[in-house]
């Protein structure tokens, strides 16, 4: 009698979203600093941010196209750097008093949730030498072929890709002047005639990639149901934290 061939399942095809929860996630921010002359970039110096950021997941769900998907927001980030060029430090953080918008994690096919694409939503600041530069710019970089969630879990940084999509709306122009003072100040999005109307330099910041470096998940949102009246409810639950109300919506 024929031996019948054995059915094979490859382990990672078992792997499905979590349930919702908070998340902090160590990663590098590359950027590129430009001198913009005569319509022209030129490269000052690649800066690399060290960052931390928070996000709140809501409940994975079918969207309407049939994949699955988590929407979740951005509850914390910041990320700084020193700039050789400018001699001073840069840091990025989350704009406050915006509410910030929602951002999506979508499996790539319809038969499993990995791999997933994940397309952040965020509005921060931008701050030299502990001065607003830059208000509510929104930043929204876009990655593919994530293999778990957060990523980087456990820094199993082989499963967090690099990100290096991103949109028009990411880059970021400053103008530079002299106080009367003598100190530097900055404007944001400099109009064309800047450098003909007292501007000492004007400066253009292009993202490079993001690189995921270490992923924990902080609180579970998770609902146990539990076959047996009567349990404790402390020994199960988690410690409470409120619920972003736009992620439990579904």
């Amino acid at each position: 009698m024929a031996k019948r061939a054995r059915k094979m399942m490859n382990g990672h095809d078992n792997i499905r979203f979590p349930g919702p929860g908070i998340d902090m996630i160590h990663h590098e921010v590359t950027v590129n600093l430009f001198q913009v002359v005569k319509k022209e970039e030129v490269l000052l110096e690649t800066l690399v941010f060290q960052g931390r950021i928070l996000i709140e997941r809501g409940k994975p769900f079918k969207n309407a196209s049939g994949f699955r998907q988590i929407d979740f927001i951005v509850k914390g980030w910041t990320a700084t750097a020193w700039s050789k060029a400018l001699k001073q430090d840069i840091l990025y953080i989350l704009s406050e008093g915006t509410e910030q918008p929602t951002s999506t994690i979508i499996s790539q096919t319809k038969q499993r949730d990995f791999p997933a694409t994940i397309q952040f939503d965020l509005k921060f600041d931008v701050r030299v030498g502990n001065k607003t530069i830059v208000s509510n710019h929104e930043g929204r970089p876009e990655g593919h072929e994530f293999r778990t969630i957060p990523p980087a879990s456990d820094t199993r940084t082989d499963l967090a890709p690099t990100v290096s999509l991103f949109g028009h709306d990411d880059i970021m122009d400053i103008g530079v002047l002299a106080s009367p003072a003598g100190e530097m100040r900055f404007m944001q999005n400099p109009p064309a005639s800047f450098m003909d109307e007292g501007g000492i330099i004007q400066l253009r910041i292009l993202p490079i990639d993001c690189n995921d470096k270490a992923g924990t998940t902080l609180v579970s949102f998770a609902e146990l149901n539990l076959p047996i009246k009567g349990v404790p409810a402390h020994l199960v639950n988690q410690i409470p934290v409120l619920q972003d109300q736009r992620l439990r919506r579904r």
